[in-house]
């Protein structure tokens, strides 16, 4: 098998593409930490991200294997994650 591979494109075409796609990359990562920041006050970020990310994993996990015990106790925690989470959030008050 050859994994080897030929651009078809010219290399001011490859930079012209590929400077303005890092930048914004690194727009996007400073503009989320940014955010982060902000939001994983009193862990309400790291409550947010694990029930959402939690979620779908977890169900992804169990759809594909046999063993699922495993994926039922990372999903029940990605729910308590999204429920405190929720409670949080309602407790936000702006000022």
């Amino acid at each position: 098998m050859n994994d080897e591979y030929e651009m078809q494109i010219s290399d001011a075409r490859w930079w012209s593409y590929d400077i303005p796609g890092n930048i914004g990359w690194i727009i996007w990562i400073v503009c989320t930490i940014k955010n982060l920041k902000k939001r994983v006050i009193r862990g309400f970020g790291a409550l947010t991200i694990g029930g959402a990310l939690g979620i779908p994993v977890s169900i992804a996990g169990m759809a594909k294997t046999e063993d699922k015990k495993r994926y039922v106790w990372m999903l029940t925690g990605a729910v308590l994650c999204s429920v405190f989470a929720g409670l949080c959030y309602k407790g936000y008050k702006k000022m």
